[in-house]
């Protein structure tokens, strides 16, 4: 019975997030419906589950696989600056601007977090870009 709920909560969820989040290149940050706030940004981490899920034998993922290669493509053209994959990124490219990014900065990087969107692109058959990515973001 647990199993079939959960399967029933990850359902919701997932037309949740294709109705409300995802924007045709990217799944945005937040948007919630009843405060009206909507954070219309690029997370470079948004992968991590996917990268967690094959790693650990998951091979179907987390998210629609479809949407993982069209995020990997954003993310590569928009998420990526002179240090790594930056946490947040303006969608269309370069660091974000109208959100408190706190501690990070607007160029701010997560290491182990790099490590698993470059293993992401690898399990997506980009190994070139994976390790091009490793190259830059830690040599």
């Amino acid at each position: 019975d647990f199993v079939k709920q959960c399967r029933e909560w990850r359902e919701i969820i997932e037309n949740l997030m294709e109705q409300h989040l995802w924007t045709g290149r990217y799944y945005m940050q937040q948007n919630d419906l009843k405060t009206g706030v909507k954070e219309d940004v690029l997370m470079g981490y948004v992968l991590d589950g996917e990268f967690m899920a094959w790693h650990d034998g998951t091979s179907e993922g987390v998210l629609p696989k479809d949407r993982v290669a069209v995020m990997l493509d954003t993310l590569k053209k928009a998420g990526i600056g002179d240090w790594g994959p930056r946490v947040w990124s303006d969608p269309n490219g370069g660091p974000v601007k109208g959100i408190d990014v706190g501690y990070w900065t607007t160029d701010g990087v997560h290491a182990p977090s790099a490590l698993m969107l470059a293993a992401t692109y690898m399990y997506q058959d980009n190994k070139e870009f994976g390790i091009e990515h490793l190259s830059n973001t830690f040599l």
